[in-house]
């Protein structure tokens, strides 16, 4: 039509319009083409509008369009009128998709318009429509905003048409197809194009409207996370909330896991190019819009976890760091707070003890891939530095965190569930991430506190490790804690529920506060001052342990400012410091007149202050302690004139009772430190009392005490030393005051002679008086040793060293020169010799002491029970002594090992007088010297300390080196390595002097032991380069170990016990050959085969088969040495191996899904190294099964049955794992090593396990004929067993059978599913059935335990049953214990 045309026709429809004659329009548009309505629908929206869209002329005539077919439809020309609003609709959207920049207000009301008219649009419009759209979409990669509430109506629209005829491209072609069919096609045609980055979020709001059926959905939420890939970085949180806004349709673990699995390979790529600090508010933003979803649908919550879990196919995998900070968000929400806090705590120390398990389990090492160690520590650092960036949402959840791995590792731990290296690494590493989240988070200090007073209140099983944390807090940031004062005031008001340890630690960590913060100060000053004068003597106990770290405390940081120089501050600061001391010292000399108890553990702690150098060096304590003791001293010292006995005894003692009432033997060691202490400072003596008459008065005491008789404490040796009677209460009491006076003596004797800086020419400084007082002392502890009985005749006080009160320190300082290093002697440059000459002149002083040998073996007796923290004898209190200190502990191991057991090793060194005479009976010089070493050892391993710190104090010894200091991880390799070979040439040097030194050579071989469990655990945490050297040491250890359990060793049990444990702790480092068997456990199996024989030469039970009997070649000689008594000590030992190499097996079944995945269809490498894993675990199960077997098969002890029966339990478990991963993973085939295993097993074992369980229940009531009794066993057959031990054996019993049946279960469904016959190689016997035949059982007498005896139900087994073993197509019947 021309332009004029055009013009008439709109003003006529205007016309109309005005008149509302819609019906008219309608008619009018009918007879235009449909071309033509399409023009001047196009033109109509092309012309440019007013502001008013609803008043404009162009607008109108779209508008009259509309309502002109819709006139039409309800007129009954539904045809005329559809076809009308079909080519108006088509027009829209053209015009909007061409113009989609256009007037976003005009495209908006035709949107509006096209949803009013979009019910009566016909299908072929409505196909039309939607298609063009599409192709809007295909071409543009958009939707036009104006179609965003049409397209989803019309979409649903769509899908509800019924079916339509559509040609195809092919010629003359037509298919029919549904409404639904074409929906379908729409979506996924849009899945498959690109979408516009910058309208990523508007396409899917877009199809997040439309219905949609369950295979859509996944198609939808498919493309709608491979679009977040190409989303900018901006919109992601959008895009994220979309996906989530989704996820209400289904499909909501795989849209969870797909949003985590993005932000997390995001994460790893930006930590690459350090932007992640750019993707903190964006992945906080996400975390929000995550956790505000799951509030709303808590299945998404479940979803999340599920998928979390389900990556974690093996629990060593550790989540990302995107994941694990949404389970920390996830964390904050009630309902999954402990689900979460419990799958995330499990997972870090779960996947720490797999690491460690992974480096320990040799044999399968080079098959598995790696397990990082350090993967949770990195993961908990980058969570804490991205809480400063948009993650501060986790921050209170992550806190909990790491106080839950705390909790969890120390309870762990105690149960055996992990190895106590792994709950150690994660709570360190648990401990670095409160302490970087404290530092930075003011709003998570107060938790933090509150969480450690918690637990040292309610003294949890962890509490002693929460206090270091707070001791490392304080250091860190004192300012931080210093706010949190008030708290800690009100534990110590509560004091009675903290231990004494507890509270030394709190305030150890708290020490650089207490000493800056005087309000606070005096605060603890006051609260303890009144629980010093409490009525229970525990609280009392308690707060004297504060109260001398306070000294402690105050007196070292006096000496600090004292020594730092003259500034004012530090003057000011000294001054206030002074003060405080003072005042703790005047609420100290109120404790020392309290009750006895109270006044000996203030005299112990006293003493054990009074050794710290700090402490010895401060003159104002030192003057203000002497002035109090000084007094103290004059009660009770007897000038020469007034009597025999130096010390007023009678006055120590209750007048009625005869108990003691003052601990003169506490007051005078503390009284020797501290006149020591001030001789050699020098202090002034302006008075009477001053050190030099101190001095004087000692050296009298010392010289009296050496002459003393027991005449002159009126003692008899023969006397009455009964607790009983008053009478020998008074002497016991007298005698244990003057043995602790000669004590004290011995001390003061011995710290003098060893300070003096000459020989004096005083009785008293001669080194003589200390061996004259020895005497003296070993003479009344004998008696008291001996005479002192208790009412079941047993001594009250077993060894005379256990009287001594000397303090480790003390007794260090003697064995200095006592037992001198040669070393040392010899170069006075050494780095612990001061000054020139200072040690050799003091070593031929003490030479005298050295020749001595009980002197020695007393001094070392003593260092023995402090490290050992042994109660002195015959003092109230039980409670064990303090810890020894690290630096005592490294100190005291140095001396015995480079005095006394290094000359063992170097055989051209003659050995010292104190080693050359050996007693004929007791504990040798070497004997409590490797005992010692041992104890150390001990010590710092329960301590949590690492055991190369000895090795480096040994061989490397330094000043600094007994500080603590810690030593540089090459160096304590190297220092470990010759610790070790050092070891072995004393136990070698030790066995040549058998059997007189058997006994040493065993405590020898215990610390070896150690020192060989922890240079494996540095082996796996060193240095690449280091490696090679640790792991030659450990080959040679277990090359050494072997020989020396091949060689002639003597009958000693101990010896043998320890040779076993260094074996088995060993063999994991043995050399290995290519040919994938099991060689390091030759040495094993050797020795249990030897030790099976001897079992039988000594119960004389020839073989069944001699002639093939592999041991034949061992004589009778050799076989000796394991004796009837030693037997079942070494099989309990080689029993308890298997158990943990068991445990090491289950661990790596549980592996062999995580090598290598194969249900998810890895490659045919992969599926090759699961099979070399699967055949590496059958070859460890067969070698661990001949070792077994053997067991089961030899003459052991009955006693040992029990123990044999669990580990062939623990041995099925094993197998039915192993057969349930092999079931779970479908491409797996049925090796040959799985075969051989299954035969030796199942079968052969079996065989072995049914003989012995005959044998075991041989001797119960029915298995033997009543006529073939004597009577002395029918009277025993007759007795009820009792019902514990029936339990016991029945408890037993039914579980091997229900291993057996459950791992034979699983290997007929293995047989099934392979199609592979595998059931001829289970050995059935109705041994297993434990039936009880009441012909068999003997009619017991009546009596009133009828009833009980029949409750009972002793299972009998009749030989038979037990001949029937070979039958194995027998039916396998369930037990039935009742």
């Amino acid at each position: 039509m021309s332009e004029e045309s055009n013009s008439q026709l709109v003003d006529s429809l205007l016309t109309l319009g005005r008149e509302k004659a819609f019906a008219e329009i309608g008619q009018m548009l009918v007879a235009l083409n449909d071309g033509v309505l399409y023009s001047l629908v196009e033109e109509d929206l092309s012309t440019p509008i007013s502001s008013d869209v609803s008043s404009s002329p162009a607008f109108q005539l779209t508008a009259l369009a509309f309502k002109g077919g819709c006139a039409l439809v309800e007129k009954g020309a539904v045809q005329a009128g559809e076809t009308i609003l079909g080519t108006a609709a088509g027009a829209c959207v053209g015009q909007i998709c061409e113009d989609e920049q256009g007037d976003g207000k005009k495209w908006s009301t035709i949107g509006d318009k096209l949803l009013e008219v979009l019910p009566q649009l016909s299908s072929r419009s409505i196909i039309d429509v939607a298609f063009r759209i599409l192709a809007e979409l295909k071409a543009c990669g958009s939707v036009p905003v104006a179609l965003h509430g049409f397209l989803p109506m019309l979409l649903d629209t769509l899908g509800a048409i019924g079916p339509v005829e559509i040609a195809t491209e092919d010629a003359g072609g037509l298919i029919r197809r549904s409404g639904l069919a074409l929906k379908s096609y729409w979506v996924e045609s849009a899945c498959s194009y690109r979408w516009d980055a910058k309208s990523s979020v508007s396409v899917c709001a877009l199809l997040r409207e439309i219905v949609l059926g369950e295979r859509l959905i996944e198609v939808v939420a498919n493309r709608m996370l491979r679009q977040l890939k190409v989303a900018e970085v901006n919109e992601l949180p959008a895009m994220a909330y979309q996906l989530l806004l989704f996820a209400r349709n289904g499909f909501k673990r795989e849209i969870i896991g797909g949003i985590l699995e993005f932000f997390d390979g995001l994460e790893s790529s930006e930590v690459e190019s350090q932007r992640w600090r750019e993707l903190g508010d964006i992945e906080g933003t996400v975390m929000l819009h995550i956790m505000y979803s799951i509030k709303q649908d808590f299945e998404l919550g479940d979803a999340l976890i599920a998928h979390v879990k389900e990556q974690e196919v093996v629990a060593s995998e550790v989540p990302t760091t995107f994941s694990f900070a949404c389970l920390l968000a996830l964390a904050r929400i009630h309902r999954f707070e402990e689900t979460v806090i419990g799958l995330l705590r499990t997972n870090i120390v779960k996947s720490i003890n797999d690491a460690m398990a992974l480096s320990a389990t040799a044999w399968i090492q080079p098959l598995l891939p790696p397990i990082p160690l350090l993967a949770q520590q990195q993961l908990l650092s980058a969570v804490v530095e991205r809480l400063s960036h948009g993650w501060d949402q986790v921050t209170q959840s992550l806190v909990q965190l790491c106080l839950s791995v705390m909790d969890l590792s120390g309870s762990a731990m105690r149960r055996g569930a992990y190895s106590a290296l792994a709950c150690a690494e994660a709570r360190r590493i648990s401990a670095e991430a409160l302490k970087s989240a404290f530092g930075k988070h003011e709003f998570v200090r107060a938790e933090v506190i509150d969480q450690i007073l918690s637990r040292v209140m309610f003294q949890s099983e962890s509490h002693m490790h929460f206090l270091g944390l707070l001791g490392e807090l304080v250091e860190e940031d004192s300012e931080a804690v210093r706010v949190f004062m008030p708290k800690f005031v009100d534990v110590f008001d509560s004091i009675s529920v903290v231990t004494p340890v507890a509270l030394e630690k709190m305030l150890a960590a708290l020490l650089p506060i207490i000493l800056d913060d005087a309000p606070f100060r005096a605060s603890l000053i006051l609260v303890l001052r009144k629980i010093l004068f409490a009525h229970s003597f525990d609280d009392r106990r308690t707060a004297l342990s504060g109260l001398f770290v306070l000294v402690g405390g105050l007196a070292s940081a006096l000496g600090e400012c004292q020594s730092a120089g003259g500034a004012r501050h530090l003057q000011r600061r000294a001054d206030v410091l002074a003060s405080a001391l003072l005042e703790v010292l005047g609420l100290l000399r109120r404790c020392l007149t309290q009750q006895p108890e109270v006044r000996a553990a203030s005299y112990e702690r006293l003493g054990l202050l009074l050794d710290r150098p700090s402490v010895r060096s401060n003159s104002l304590l030192l003057s203000a302690l002497h002035d109090i003791f000084r007094v103290e001293f004059a009660k009770y010292y007897r000038a020469p004139t007034q009597g025999c006995s130096p010390i007023d005894i009678p006055l120590c003692l209750h007048p009625v009772t005869s108990k003691v009432v003052m601990p003169v033997a506490g007051f005078l060691h503390c009284y020797e430190k501290l006149a020591v202490a001030s001789h050699t400072l020098g202090l002034a003596s302006g008075s009477s009392g001053g050190p030099m008459v101190a001095a004087r008065e000692w050296g009298d005491l010392c010289v009296r005490f050496a002459k003393a008789q027991m005449e002159d404490f009126e003692l008899d040796p023969t006397g009455d030393y009964s607790l009983d009677s008053q009478f020998g209460q008074r002497n016991f009491s007298t005698a244990l005051l003057v043995v602790g006076c000669l004590d004290a003596c011995i001390g003061y004797a011995l710290g003098h002679i060893i300070q003096a800086a000459t020989v004096g020419t005083g009785e008293s400084d001669n080194p003589i008086v200390v061996v004259e007082l020895f005497n003296k002392f070993a003479r009344f502890g004998d008696m008291l040793s001996t005479r002192c009985i208790d009412e079941r005749k047993k001594r009250i006080i077993p060894l005379v060293s256990d009287l001594s009160l000397l303090s480790l320190d003390s007794v260090a300082a003697a064995l200095r020169l006592v037992l001198p290093d040669p070393a040392r002697v010899d170069n006075e440059g050494h780095p612990l010799n001061i000054d020139s000459g200072w040690f050799s002149s003091r070593v031929a002083r003490a030479a005298l002491w050295s020749a001595n040998a009980p002197l020695v073996k007393h001094l070392l007796e003593v260092a023995l029970a402090r490290v050992q923290r042994r109660a002195v004898a015959g003092s109230n209190s039980t409670a064990l002594m303090p810890a020894p200190s690290k630096s005592a502990l490294l100190e005291i191991a140095y001396i015995v090992y480079s005095g006394v057991l290094a000359y063992f090793g170097a055989e051209e060194r003659p050995l010292p007088v104190y080693l050359k005479n050996r007693p004929a009976r007791g504990r040798g010089v070497v004997l409590i010297s490797a005992e010692i070493l041992l104890a150390c050892l001990n010590q710092l391993a329960a301590a949590g300390e690492s055991v190369d710190c000895l090795a480096v104090a040994v061989f490397r010894p330094a000043p600094e080196r007994f500080t603590g200091q810690e030593p540089e991880a090459a160096c304590a390799l190297e220092c470990a390595a010759k610790l070790l070979a050092g070891l072995h040439s004393v136990v070698a040097a030790l066995l040549r002097l058998k059997p007189v030194a058997v006994k040493d050579a065993s405590t020898v071989l215990s610390s070896l032991h150690i020192v060989t469990a922890r240079l494996a655990e540095l082996a796996f945490g060193s240095a690449e380069k280091d490696q090679p050297l640790v792991y030659s040491c450990l080959r040679e250890t277990a090359l050494w170990t072997v020989g020396l359990v091949q060689s002639e060793l003597p009958n000693d049990l101990g010896l043998m016990k320890s040779v076993v444990a260094q074996l088995t702790s060993s063999q994991a480092f043995l050399p290995t050959e290519s040919s994938g068997d099991d060689v390091e456990l030759e040495p094993v199996d050797q020795l249990t085969a030897r030790m099976c024989k001897a079992s039988k030469f000594h119960t004389r039970q020839p073989d069944e088969d001699d002639e093939d009997d592999e041991d034949d070649d061992v004589d009778e000689q050799e076989l000796e040495r394991f004796t009837l008594r030693s037997i079942p000590a070494l099989a309990s030992i080689i029993l308890a191996w298997l158990k943990t190499e068991l445990h090491r097996v289950d661990w790596a079944i549980a592996q062999l899904r995580r090598s290598v995945g194969v249900e998810l269809g890895s490659g045919s490498d992969e599926l090759d190294r699961s099979i070399g894993v699967e055949r590496r675990i059958c070859l460890r199960l067969s070698a661990l099964s001949y070792v077994l077997g053997r067991m089961l098969a030899g003459s052991l002890p009955k006693a040992m049955y029990d123990q044999v029966i669990r580990s062939f339990v623990d041995l099925h478990r094993t197998w039915a794992l192993l057969t349930r991963a092999k079931l779970a993973c479908a491409r797996l085939p049925i090796t040959e090593s799985y075969i051989d295993a299954l035969s030796l097993i199942c079968s052969e074992l079996n065989t072995h396990a049914y003989t012995l369980i005959t044998e075991k229940y041989s001797n119960m009531i029915g298995s033997v004929p009543p006529a073939a009794m004597d009577s002395k066993k029918k009277k025993e057959a007759a007795m009820p067993r009792p019902k514990s031990k029936v339990m016991r054996d029945s408890s037993l019993v039914s579980s091997l059978v229900y291993q057996m049946e459950l791992s034979e279960k699983y290997v007929i469904q293995l047989s099934t599913k392979f199609k592979t016959p595998l059931a001829h190689y289970l050995k059935r016997s109705t041994v297993r059935d434990f039936r009880i035949k009441k012909s068999d059982i003997p009619e017991l007498p009546a009596s009133d335990n009828d009833n009980d005896a029949l409750e009972d139900g002793d299972i009998v087994v009749s030989d038979q049953d037990a001949s029937s073993s070979d039958d194995k197509d027998g039916r396998i019947k369930r037990a039935r214990l009742e």
